[in-house]
């Protein structure tokens, strides 16, 4: 339980100094009504709801069981090598996905990563896991490019989708 409170508070300062971070990105005249520093703030905001969910959880398991008897309450899980595995196997995708970002586009790399994420959880390719990536893709594509404004990298897919679309007509 403690543990958990003192993730969640150092998650908490975690999402604090991002949101600093991102309040210091320059503002454009250019900006429409979500700037460059949009995104980075909603995900400092997320970062902190979740923590104080985490630290909400804590507490309300330890006050559920100290209603319950000693034998009742398991332990908390210990950290096993397959833990830290599993958590440098997403860290590893995580910076794929930065790495992919400026050469394939936004709208690729995001259809990739949720499948990989999705691979990653189900440990099998399926139609499911497919569907998955490519209606979030879209989603993540529709709700921040064109619904926000939020411009991102457009990569080769771009310059080859234009390339047929001006050969094509």
């Amino acid at each position: 339980m403690y543990g958990q409170i003192a993730t969640g508070a150092t998650l908490i300062v975690f999402a604090g100094l991002y949101w600093l971070e991102a309040d210091a990105i320059p503002k454009s005249p250019m900006n429409g009504s979500v700037g460059a520093d949009g995104l980075p703030k909603l995900l400092a905001i997320a970062l902190c709801g979740l923590s104080l969910i985490l630290i909400a959880q804590a507490v309300l398991t330890r006050r559920r069981a100290a209603a319950v008897s000693e034998d009742e309450i398991d332990d908390e899980p210990e950290f096993t090598p397959r833990g830290y595995l599993l958590a440098a196997v997403l860290l590893g995708v995580s910076i794929v996905y930065t790495m992919i970002l400026p050469y394939v586009g936004y709208t690729v790399a995001m259809g990739l990563l949720l499948l990989s994420v999705g691979y990653f959880y189900n440990k099998r390719l399926s139609p499911g896991i497919v569907g998955f990536a490519v209606v979030g893709a879209i989603a993540f594509h529709l709700i921040f490019i064109t619904l926000l404004g939020v411009r991102m990298p457009a990569g080769v897919w771009h310059a080859l989708m234009s390339a047929l679309a001006s050969h094509v007509a």
